[in-house]
């Protein structure tokens, strides 16, 4: 094993595991305003009751507040909860497994799977793409594969070294 190899992974594993809690956080941070109340993309699938009047299918505000023709894309906060659950997760777990076991790949197969997944939802759920932290998000995604992707790489060659 190359010692510098070792440290510059376990230094891109920290990074890693830093960009991951930023996007588990930004799932709790306020994404939208409308009529004075503010709501974050959690608290729109965890407390779906509370956000009635933010429904796309219930609420022509929300169409006009993003500028864009919702209503038939029937969007629930079903359609985005098993998204949001699985990046937290992986969010969570990646950055424990990170700052545990810095120096392996596990950390950075899941940072993998954590950024491409989290690609995927963005640019796929039209609510993320309209949400103003819709764009950071995605690039924090992008972040994360790609700093995971060179995390393996530079694992298998520690490993072969």
């Amino acid at each position: 094993m190359n010692k510098n190899l070792t440290v510059i992974t376990r230094i891109l594993s920290i990074v890693l595991a830093l960009v991951m809690l930023a996007v588990v956080a930004l799932q709790f941070v306020p994404a939208w305003e409308l009529e004075g109340e503010s709501m974050s993309v959690a608290e729109y699938v965890w407390f779906p009751y509370k956000t009635s009047q933010w429904h796309p299918n219930n609420s022509d505000d929300f169409t006009k507040f993003f500028r864009a023709e919702l209503e038939d894309d029937l969007i629930s906060a079903g359609d985005i909860a098993g998204g949001h659950v699985i990046l937290l997760v992986l969010g969570i777990l990646g950055a424990i497994f990170c700052i545990t076991k810095g120096t392996k790949r596990l950390p950075f197969i899941l940072g993998a799977v954590m950024g491409l997944f989290g690609l995927y939802e963005y640019f796929m759920q039209p609510l993320y793409v309209l949400t103003p932290l819709g764009m950071p998000l995605m690039a924090l995604c992008g972040v994360i594969a790609a700093v995971s992707i060179a995390g393996i790489v530079l694992t298998y060659v520690n490993k072969n070294n």
